[in-house]
């Protein structure tokens, strides 16, 4: 009787984790519609976007967005930022082993409505508004709940995949999605420690624009 008291008590706390972590499927049902069904990225990320502030709204978790100007660490922010600053090179260094074969970043992203002026507006777009909403929305009201922060850490980096399949090999793929899930784990670290969003949006902010500055070198090259 007791260990069947216990089982079941141990069934209903998985049963709360899970269901802390259905908020962060909104990324996939915004990539897979707009990408894979749409065929746009600007409805992507802008769904992305909607479905973050409303869902903050609903909840009444609007007071993530006053963390952003809170926990200013010098030694944080300065190991934080070096690792970010990386992404950029190393995709760059790295690209002519992770493409796929016979792919052209160009068309692909020509393919998604990328091209022109909607590529021009979509960068500032991506590197000064995305990584703000997407910390508030990710470790803006995060618990201080282990289990949850490293399934919600995995989510944030397995989002990602269904965007890379698109552009980069299979192990690529992999490699990335445990790179992203470190360093969402090192944000969220962060997060907790300072009380506070300015380091992880500041990082944030610096391996988006470093990832686009090594993205337009590899389309102009092409």
């Amino acid at each position: 009787m007791i260990r069947s008291s216990r089982i079941m008590f141990w069934w209903f706390e998985v049963k709360i984790h899970f269901k802390k972590l259905y908020p962060f499927l909104i990324p996939y049902i915004a990539v897979i519609t707009g990408l894979y069904f749409l065929k746009n990225a600007w409805i992507s990320i802008l769904l992305y976007h909607v479905m973050i502030i409303a869902y903050i709204v609903a909840t009444g978790r609007i007071s993530g967005f006053r963390k952003i100007k809170c926990g200013w660490n010098v030694r944080l922010m300065f190991f934080s930022c070096v690792v970010s600053v990386l992404a950029g090179p190393a995709l760059f260094a790295f690209w002519d082993l992770m493409t796929l074969k016979n792919s052209d970043p160009g068309l692909i992203l020509t393919g998604f409505h990328l091209n022109g002026i909607s590529w021009t507006l979509f960068i500032p777009y991506f590197c000064l508004i995305h990584p703000g909403l997407e910390e508030v929305f990710w470790r803006g009201n995060s618990e201080k709940d282990k289990v949850t922060g490293i399934f919600r850490d995995i989510l944030f980096g397995g989002y990602h995949v269904l965007v890379l399949v698109l552009f980069i090999k299979l192990e690529w793929v992999i490699i990335s999605f445990l790179l992203l899930t470190f360093i969402s784990i090192m944000w969220n670290s962060i997060s907790q420690k300072t009380h506070g969003l300015l380091i992880p949006l500041l990082s944030h902010t610096v391996t988006d624009t470093s990832i686009i500055i090594a993205a337009n070198i590899i389309l102009n090259r092409n």
